[in-house]
């Protein structure tokens, strides 16, 4: 979760992976998310379903990959367009509010409000409408075009957030948030295969 501006070893991390990903075939566009904007879900939600929009009218087969936080808001224009052109690839992040155990403090509004100074409010309403708004319009042909990845343990988004039922759940060996993320990126070429089967 930032500020849509990456840092020097993000910045570094996403062009190893365009490398990786283009070795594959596979071309991508980064779109930039500020998610301690003071600008309201559903303006943001609005703004992307419009530039997945224009990307379908280019190439037009697009799988949206949503990565950490930006997980939540990929299955929310998902669910939004019912594309059968699209499909959507879903790594290490928190999809909806889940009971946790007792143990666990990694509630939705600790990770959204942990920082005081840095409050972000669009990403709790991403996740809240996305577990109550979009999850549940999904029909069984839209999760045929949904994959979600999990890491073996992540230590930032809990497990029970990250699922969505009905829906393949493709487990990749990582430890960790980011390198979890990193992980997946190396399977994205699988992953995608597996969506173009149908499975």
């Amino acid at each position: 979760m930032g500020n849509g501006q990456p840092r020097q070893v993000e910045r570094l991390a996403m062009k190893i992976a365009e490398r990786y990903l283009l070795r594959h075939g596979i071309s991508f566009r980064h779109v930039p998310i500020n998610w301690y904007a003071e600008e309201p879900f559903l303006k943001l939600l609005e703004r992307t379903v419009a530039i997945v929009t224009e990307e379908q009218v280019e190439y037009g087969r697009v799988v949206l990959c949503g990565i950490s936080a930006g997980g939540s808001l990929a299955v929310s224009v998902f669910s939004r367009l019912h594309s059968k052109n699209l499909s959507a690839v879903v790594l290490c992040s928190p999809l909806k509010v889940a009971k946790l155990a007792r143990w666990d403090k990694r509630t939705l509004e600790s990770i959204a409000f942990r920082d005081p100074n840095r409050p972000s409010q669009i990403f709790f309403d991403s996740v809240t409408y996305c577990g109550s708004t979009a999850l549940p319009a999904l029909t069984q042909d839209d999760k045929r075009h949904i994959v979600t990845v999990q890491q073996w343990m992540d230590t930032v988004v809990p497990r029970p957030t990250m699922g969505i039922s009905g829906v393949r759940t493709f487990q990749v060996p990582g430890i960790g948030h980011a390198f979890g993320i990193g992980v997946s990126v190396l399977y994205l070429p699988k992953i995608l295969r597996i969506l173009e089967k149908g499975y």
